[in-house]
């Protein structure tokens, strides 16, 4: 029986168990439950249980899938790193470039604000928020010929479906605070217009 036994329990178990306390530390009162009356807060829909072992396994293959093809472009006799590699700007940045760009970091200061003041952090890793500030580092890198700069830039153009999906499927019923509802389409806008004069 002791055999038996060792061969029927899991042995990541305590390991889940670890991680499904700590994805409820992040979810303070969400329910299982949907309240109907309020829900911008929400409730799971997949057990927490379930996140933590998603995120074990889907994080994992995720970063050796990420490393694996970062080796493969990063190789120097490849042609995409000769592409990045050799990439010149057109010219400066022009007024309405930079105008763009103060734009799009005001708007997004003032969208950490908002968070901020609602206890809502965690919702600047929403992929529109990461793809402004994925945009933000890039054209404010002074060096714009670098290939970690190019790089980023190329991983915004694959993120900017979050802005655009944002901006199709506004989700404004939480809005309350002064501005807020402005500084959300206009952050988005200059997003969207920023790709225009890179």
């Amino acid at each position: 029986m002791p055999l038996q036994s060792k061969f029927n329990t899991n042995p990541f178990t305590p390991l889940f168990d670890r991680l499904e306390n700590w994805v409820k530390t992040f979810s303070r009162n969400v329910t299982y439950e949907t309240d109907w009356e309020d829900s911008t807060k929400g409730s799971w829909y997949l057990q927490p249980r379930q996140h933590a072992k998603e995120l074990v396994f889907l994080s994992t293959g995720f970063a050796a899938a990420s490393a694996y093809y970062l080796k493969k472009i990063l190789d120097p006799s490849n042609l995409t790193f000769q592409m990045l590699k050799n990439f010149r700007p057109v010219g400066p940045a022009t007024r309405a470039e930079k105008f763009l760009i103060a734009s799009l970091g005001g708007t997004f200061g003032l969208t950490i604000i908002h968070k901020v003041i609602r206890r809502n952090k965690l919702f600047m890793l929403q992929p529109c928020h990461m793809s402004a500030g994925l945009l933000l580092i890039t054209l404010c890198h002074p060096k714009k010929t670098s290939v970690a700069t190019n790089l980023l830039f190329n991983v915004y153009l694959h993120t900017q479906w979050g802005a655009i999906a944002a901006l199709i499927f506004p989700d404004l019923r939480d809005h309350y605070l002064i501005g807020e509802t402005f500084n959300f389409f206009a952050g988005l806008e200059s997003n969207a217009h920023i790709l225009r004069y890179w």
